[in-house]
This record gives C-alpha cells, sequence and structure tokens, in this order.
C-alpha cells in the first residue's frame, strides 16, 4: 500500500515539475557571485550590509537573487546587486549570493552540497529515477515521516537520480560529487525563522571543542537561526605539592540562539599550572559581539582546604568531590564547596555525559582534585593522574600532578 501511495504522489509531482524548465535556484551561496548584465540587473546599493540587501530584494517583487559584496571583496566593497535571475555563478571572495523566498510563490532550494550518512535509525525510503532535486525535496514534503532529504543529480556517478527519504540526519559525509542534503521545507527568510536543517562546521549535529578556536552553524536557509544546547566547562584549578586539592572547573549550561552562517568564537579553558590560574571557557556570539555561555575556572586549594568548583577538591589525606559534590573533609581540614550541579540530568543526543570521580588523598601526600565531566565514557579524554580529577576539568591532586585539565564546550 506504502509503494503505491509513493508512487501516485512521485506521479503527481512529475508531472507538476514537468511544467516548469527552469531548475530551482539555490537559497543561499557563500563566496560565489551572479553573472550581472543589463538584462538581470534591477539596482545596484553602495555601503549596504547584507540585512539591508536581504530587504530590498525582499521588498521588490521583481527581485529574485541577491549577490552582496562585503568589506573584504574586490572590486566592489559592501555593495548589493538586486537582480531578476541568476544564470550563471562565479567564485568571489567575502561575498553572498541569495535567492529570495516569501514562503508563497517565490521558492528556492536550501540544500548543502554533501550527502547524510544512512543507517537503519534514520532511513525511511529510497526512491530511484527522480530527474531534479526539487521532486526529491517535493516528496519529502508529503511524506509525513521525513524530515530530511539527500538527493544524487546526474553528476553523481554512482548513485545519479537517487532521492534517499530520511527521519533525521545526524552527520554528513563531505567527499560527494553531484549531492544534495536539505530539509522538506526551507524556512522563511524574510521573517528570520528557526533553521529547519543546519549542522555544525563539523558536518555534525553536536560538537565537542577541545581547542579554542572559531565554530559556525552552517545552512542552505539565509537568515535563520537555530536553538542550541551549549555546556561549557571551566579549566581545573591548581595546588601546590601536599597541600589539599584543587577544584574542578565550573559547569555552565544554556540554550542559545545561534544566527547561521556566522562564527562563534570559543574559547576553552586552561587547567592551572603552579603559579598559573585556571582559566574559563567561554561562547562568544561574533555576530553581536556578546558573551553566551561562561564555564568559569576550579578554585585553588590552600594548605589545608580544597579548592572550590563543579566539584570540590579533597582536604590534605582526603578524596576530591564528584558530580557537583563537596570535596572530603579530613579532620579539621575543610573539603572545597561543590556546585550541586548534577551532570547525570543533562541530557545530549550526540554524547553521553557523566561525573568524573574524584582524586585519590592520602594524608603523606595531599588532597584529590574535584572531578571534572567524562564525554561519552572516554574516563582518558583528557589524560589524568590517579590524584587529579578525572575528565574535563578535573582538579589538581596534592602529589606529584598540580596542575588542573583544561576545560571543554560542548554546542548540540
Amino acid at each position: 500500500m506504502f509503494v503505491y501511495q509513493v508512487g501516485r504522489i512521485l506521479l503527481i509531482l512529475l508531472y507538476t515539475y514537468s511544467c516548469y524548465a527552469a531548475v530551482l535556484p539555490a537559497c543561499y551561496l557563500e563566496s560565489q557571485q551572479c553573472g550581472i548584465n543589463s538584462t538581470n540587473i534591477l539596482d545596484r546599493q553602495m555601503n549596504t550590509s547584507i540585512v539591508e540587501c536581504r530587504e530590498s530584494c525582499q521588498t521588490n517583487v521583481d527581485c529574485s537573487t541577491f549577490t552582496h559584496f562585503g568589506e573584504n571583496s574586490s572590486p566592489f566593497q559592501n555593495t548589493c546587486f538586486l537582480l531578476t535571475s541568476c544564470p550563471t555563478l562565479y567564485p568571489c571572495e567575502d561575498c553572498v549570493t541569495e535567492s529570495v523566498t516569501d514562503g508563497n510563490d517565490r521558492q528556492c532550494l536550501c540544500s548543502l552540497p554533501f550527502q547524510c550518512n544512512v543507517n537503519s535509525g534514520n532511513l525511511f525510503n529510497i526512491t530511484y529515477d527522480i530527474p531534479l532535486e526539487e521532486n526529491c525535496q517535493a516528496l519529502c514534503s508529503v511524506t509525513p515521516s521525513c524530515s530530511t532529504y539527500t538527493y544524487y543529480d546526474t553528476d553523481n556517478q554512482e548513485r545519479p537520480k537517487m532521492c534517499i527519504l530520511l527521519k533525521s540526519c545526524q552527520k554528513l559525509s563531505q567527499d560527494c560529487v553531484g549531492c544534495h542534503t536539505g530539509p522538506q521545507t526551507c524556512s522563511n527568510s524574510l521573517n528570520g525563522e528557526e533553521c529547519q536543517f543546519a549542522i555544525w562546521s563539523n558536518l555534525e549535529t553536536g560538537l565537542l571543542i577541545t581547542e579554542t578556536q572559531n565554530v559556525r552553524l552552517i545552512s542552505g536557509e539565509p537568515n535563520c537561526n537555530k536553538k542550541v544546547q551549549g555546556l561549557a566547562v571551566g579549566g581545573g584549578g591548581v595546588t601546590e605539592k601536599y597541600r589539599a586539592g584543587g577544584g574542578s572547573g565550573y559547569v555552565s549550561m544554556a540554550t542559545l540562539d545561534v544566527k547561521a552562517n556566522s562564527d562563534l568564537f570559543v574559547i576553552v579553558g586552561d587547567g592551572a599550572l603552579p603559579n598559573l590560574e585556571a582559566t574559563a571557557s567561554r561562547v562568544i556570539d561574533l555576530s553581536s559581539g556578546e558573551e553566551v555561555i561562561n564555564g568559569g575556572p576550579g578554585g585553588s586549594a590552600t594548605l589545608t582546604d580544597g579548592g572550590d568548583g563543579y566539584s570540590g577538591g579533597g582536604a590534605p589525606g582526603a578524596k576530591g568531590g564528584e558530580n557537583g559534590e563537596n570535596g572530603v573533609d579530613y579532620g579539621n581540614f575543610q573539603g572545597g564547596q561543590g556546585s550541586d550541579f548534577n551532570i547525570s540530568t543533562h541530557l545530549f543526543t550526540s554524547f553521553s555525559l557523566t561525573p568524573g570521580r574524584g582524586g585519590q588523598g592520602e594524608i603523606t601526600t595531599g588532597g584529590g582534585g574535584g572531578g571534572g565531566v567524562v564525554v561519552d565514557g572516554d574516563v582518558e579524554l583528557p589524560p589524568h593522574h590517579d590524584y587529579q580529577g578525572e575528565g574535563f576539568g578535573g582538579g589538581a591532586g596534592g602529589f606529584n600532578k598540580t596542575f588542573g585539565i583544561q576545560g571543554c564546550v560542548i554546542l548540540e
């Protein structure tokens, strides 16, 4: 019955699209400019931003496409060209081409030039001999269980005209000629809606960041936003030999409203070194300059008391805390204050987070560091000593490993 229904829908779609000779344009293309001539130019606007350029095109009924040149482009800078059509594309530096859609009769394709990884969990159906990508997208849009599609055009020799309907897409593969992966419908660029399909610059829906860098949420839909779950773990706190344990880096979580195709600057907190305090893990939205999440550094230990943190460092001779607990006291010596943050209750789709154990403590060697955050059960990432707290942001131990462990950032 299902095969009959899909076939019937496909015949209707193919008939509908046979009325149109032109292939739908892409909604959003970075580093590509339209060929401009007397037959397609509507207007040229100088000293304008891409936002102003987009608004001008959306409010002009004859404008279907625009190319905006940024301040680092050549020969035009901060210049907007409004166009009736875009028959040819050419590479350029610091430029963007968009085809507008208002959600009614003006449409474009918002796929990315990759293929989705397919498995038994996300595959819904495969259909063959589909002539155009828009046919594949239309078939996905009328299939209730389909959220995403991958289409192979005739440039792909292995699977030409194949349309794969997917329930979800968690990871893309880059090396693929003639591949297109996109959502069943494109968001409305006029209203800045939530992205229907967006993925991080590592081509996955989840991102574990262990080095300071810029990251980007990429989408074929212009002017869209995505709700992103973010977690930052600061660097682990320091101690000195034979002292109490350092506190682990604080954990902070937030829901971020990330604009697609713009950069986030991710600063990964450093673990403390002797005479050098730990640092915070931070995420800064470069489009606004706003800091959107901050996981503070773990506290330093004293001679007698453990450092505060996500999990407190142990007193001299005592074990470090874990999963937001205080470090263990020893006699009159105090363990560091924990944060009461239970990492086990915060779930991600792409990653499994568990509390790292607190470091060991012995009265002759010092206190154990506060336990950090373990990602995907890999207790050796990053490496640690038994006296240090386990996991990202683990606190320093009061023996021969008196430095804290680096933090991390997770975005999904």
